[in-house]
């Protein structure tokens, strides 16, 4: 029972992710890298960045190509930030298309850090495979912006 209550006391509350408190943290993780890299964003983050939602609970992204400096650097910040970041792309839930890293949009550049969604097609595919409902809303946000479209390729 005391192991039970020693894990809950450190179960760590990291606070919502907001456009703002996103970008700290991918300004602070440029400030890491030691060569050029690309990080894709997914998801939720996706969703914050482009404006259908406020808020998420998670940075999702991944790292091209990943270096130890950054990786290592990840806990700290997410510590500083008081965020959770998570790695997740949609090829984790299926197959995606080669060529997906051109068809990736710019976020930003920060230093030797380039910033893009992961393509958006793949990530509405991916969320129509997961089924939850708030990814099935975040695929109708995005066929009404104009993001993806039903014969997108």
């Amino acid at each position: 029972m005391r192991d039970i209550v020693r894990d809950i006391e450190h179960v760590i509350v990291r606070e919502i992710a907001t456009r703002a408190r996103i970008e700290l943290l991918l300004r602070a993780l440029a400030k890491t890298a030691p060569a050029p890299t690309t990080v894709y964003l997914v998801g939720g983050t996706t969703a914050v960045l482009v404006g259908w939602r406020d808020t998420t609970r998670d940075v999702d992204m991944i790292m091209r190509p990943e270096h130890d400096a950054m990786l290592r650097a990840i806990p700290a910040l997410k510590e500083q930030f008081s965020i959770n970041a998570e790695f997740a792309a949609p090829d984790q839930f299926i197959p995606v298309p080669k060529g997906w890293e051109s068809r990736s949009p710019l976020v930003a550049q920060y230093g030797a850090l380039t910033v893009r969604h992961y393509d958006l097609t793949a990530q509405a595919l991916a969320k129509i495979e997961r089924g939850y409902v708030r990814d099935l809303n975040d695929v109708r946000a995005m066929l009404d912006a104009g993001l993806v479209t039903p014969d997108s390729r």
